[in-house]
């Protein structure tokens, strides 16, 4: 082997010094290797950058109050409902192009001048400023359908809005931590506007609320920034995935008739009624985790019965799991296990395991000797097994539910208002 060149100093040697100390025979490998070793960055400066169409951050503002000047197009319907965000996006812009359709040629341009769009975010922070920007690069391709001067700039602006799906009876504190990433993303996002809605009707609760806002703004800062989302792979990747997904869909409506031929269809509703319910079990099953709600909760047991159902119903606005949750809380009050016999297909035992995994994730234990049992297996096993065990209340578990069954249930959204009746009766009795 050659000896190392060194200078006096150790740390001054060079690569070709230390190229030159391998033994010969291991030379050419190494070399070899060295110069195959490439490293591939995630994210390349000449990609195809879909975020750096945008603007920088514009000056975000709170809104006190609302602007009636302005034409106002927003998610918040179809963001009520649970739509997902290719849903919220694909179908405000086939309601904006239904409004667009209507006017007549001379009241065009100044409703577009005039145009503001609202948009619902909520605690998906990456898809809550995805959904944002998208809306910054779609709008455009919409609006110049119906203007002919070419060289027209669209820069309408947009509020964003803070969801009420994410506001808990549960642990009310939690709900400044929910409104704060709302708020961060929203100014991330590029919004012009934030609405910060309270997550109770009181005093405190605004003031607080509004302390977020002026925290980020003025304390941290984040509005100083400039766009801080460019060159982001994952939020690159998301934006077009919600992009090309929204289109799709805003051109399947156009396709069908427009946006007031789909809704008459009843194909909208349908379609965001089935995305309700995936995230409602998501929810139930903790594969979405609400910390305080299906996450780390504290039940008082007498908590739902503080309130009448009448009460619960007419309360504000809020699109949440509480009550969901409560109801199913009430099975606390009594033993319950889940039982499956011979017989049972596979679709009755995975409902069983979304069952058992479903009240686990609240809290929920199953005891041995229980009085109420979730019960699936060959019907004339269950028949048998109910007639051997006249005192203790069965659920059935089916694929199809039967209207001879007093207490049956084929998915997994049938559970709560199940309890809900057991638990009646039992307080009757």
């Amino acid at each position: 082997m050659d000896k190392l060149l060194l200078n006096s100093n150790l740390f001054q040697a060079t690569a070709s010094d230390w190229i030159k100390s391998i033994p010969m025979d291991l030379e050419c490998y190494v070399k070899e290797l060295y110069t195959q070793i490439t490293i591939k960055p995630l994210y390349y400066e000449n990609q195809h950058n879909i975020l750096s169409i945008i603007n920088d951050t514009k000056k975000v503002q709170l809104i006190e109050e609302k602007n009636d000047n302005q034409h106002l197009v927003s998610t918040k319907e179809f963001h009520q409902k649970g739509a997902s965000l290719i849903q919220e996006i694909g179908y405000t812009l086939a309601l904006l192009s239904d409004i667009l359709h209507s006017k007549e040629k001379n009241e065009l341009e100044k409703f577009i001048k005039e145009l503001q769009l609202e948009v619902y975010i909520d605690t998906d922070f990456f898809g809550s400023i995805s959904k944002l920007q998208v809306f910054r690069l779609l709008l455009p391709t919409i609006l110049r359908e119906f203007i002919t001067e070419e060289h027209m700039e669209f820069d309408i602006p947009i509020k964003a809005v803070t969801s009420t799906r994410t506001i808990t009876k549960e642990e009310p504190q939690l709900n400044l931590i929910r409104k704060t990433v709302e708020v961060i993303a929203g100014m991330i996002g590029e919004a012009n506007f934030i609405e910060l809605i309270p997550y109770e009707n009181t005093d405190d609760a605004k003031r607080w609320s509004e302390n977020i806002f002026h925290l980020l703004n003025y304390e941290s800062k984040l509005k100083e920034f400039g766009n801080i989302v460019k060159g982001c792979y994952y939020l690159e990747e998301l934006t077009h995935e919600l992009c090309v997904g929204a289109w799709d869909l805003f051109l399947q409506v156009e396709s069908n008739g427009g946006y007031k031929e789909y809704i008459e269809t009843g194909e909208l509703d349908k379609e965001i009624a089935v995305e309700r319910e995936k995230s409602i079990e998501k929810m139930m099953l903790g594969d979405v985790k609400l910390v305080g709600l299906n996450s780390y909760r504290r039940h008082e047991p007498n908590k739902y019965n503080e309130k009448d159902q009448d009460e619960l119903d007419h309360e504000p606005e809020i699109y949440h799991f509480s009550n969901w949750i409560e109801k199913c809380h009430q099975l606390a009050n009594a033993s319950w296990d889940c039982l499956i016999l011979e017989g049972a297909s596979e679709q009755e035992e995975d409902l069983m395991k979304n069952i058992l995994f479903t009240l686990h994730s609240i809290g929920l234990k199953n005891k041995i000797d229980a009085d109420v049992l979730f019960i699936a297996g060959d019907e004339k096993k269950v028949n048998f097994f109910q007639l051997m065990n006249p005192k203790k209340k069965l659920v059935r578990v089916v694929e199809e539910v039967s209207d001879e069954d007093q207490y049956s249930m084929s998915e997994i959204t049938h559970l709560p208002n199940l309890i809900n009746e057991l638990m009646k009766i039992e307080v009757q009795k």
